[in-house]
């Protein structure tokens, strides 16, 4: 791997201390894995990575993984995107997506919110999926969830 040059910031003496001199500040070069990504061939989009049932079944991590930072769905508020965020095969997300929606549409109130629901229907959607025991405070569950009621709400007004 080529080795980057350090950055230098352009050096200025103070004008309120003419006897003083100060070095020039060296700049971090940002890392070099951070400005790289990897492309899908067939669709020129960042790769993901693949997680099938088996890797992502319970017992196979030792920590919960953490909620990522913002809240679902507002990119423009520095949230994320549930797909990106649980880092699941395409197939993998939208199966569980649809059964999750099943669920809802069966179990729960469509005109409440979330907070305002049940909370024994997040248990039944991880025996059928136990890999969401794996987000902490059901966090994937519970973003599923709050998306299709969100939606469904939004197109019943």
């Amino acid at each position: 791997m080529p080795q980057v040059p350090d950055r230098v910031q352009r050096h200025f003496p103070p004008l309120v201390m003419p006897h003083s001199s100060f070095g020039p500040e060296r700049l971090l070069s940002p890392p070099s894995l951070t400005i790289s990504t990897e492309l899908s061939p067939d669709t020129g989009e960042p790769a993901l990575p693949a997680v099938t049932a088996r890797d992502a079944a319970p017992g196979n991590t030792s920590t919960l993984i953490p909620k990522p930072r913002g809240e679902v769905s507002r990119l423009s508020r520095h949230g994320y995107t549930l797909l990106i965020a649980l880092g699941w095969a395409p197939e993998l997300y939208e199966e569980a997506q649809s059964y999750l929606h099943g669920l809802a549409s069966k179990h729960l109130d469509l005109s409440l919110t979330l907070p305002n629901q049940k909370k024994k229907q997040l248990s039944i959607a991880r025996e059928h999926y136990p890999m969401l025991a794996n987000y902490d405070g059901d966090w994937a569950t519970k973003d599923f969830l709050q998306c299709y009621l969100k939606n469904t709400r939004a197109r019943g007004r």
